[in-house]
């Protein structure tokens, strides 16, 4: 189930097949929403958002799930991805640390 894992980009192709890119924002706002702390229903929310081309709604999202989950580093690769396609290279990701 891609809410398990939102790095699993078979999945992510699948749902997109499936649904509307705006029905799935709306969705996943709702279910964000409804649970804010669920770092993998922000990381999916930010993957819609990005798609969508709401570059700012996903960093939002993206951010909120690397304060939730600060060890996922895929997280933080899209953080810098999007920082570096908006001219902000400078600024950072938050920092993760190993445990």
């Amino acid at each position: 189930m891609l809410e398990r894992n939102p790095d699993d980009k078979d999945a992510l192709r699948r749902v997109l097949a499936a649904h509307k890119l705006e029905t799935l924002v709306r969705d996943y706002r709702a279910r964000v929403e409804k649970k804010p702390d669920d770092a993998n229903l922000r990381h999916l929310l930010g993957l819609l958002e990005r798609r969508a081309g709401g570059a700012a709604e996903a960093m939002a999202q993206y951010e909120a799930a690397a304060r939730l989950a600060p060890d996922r580093l895929t997280l933080h690769v899209a953080l810098g991805e999007l920082y570096g396609s908006r001219g902000a290279a400078a600024r950072r990701a938050p920092r993760w640390s190993a445990r």
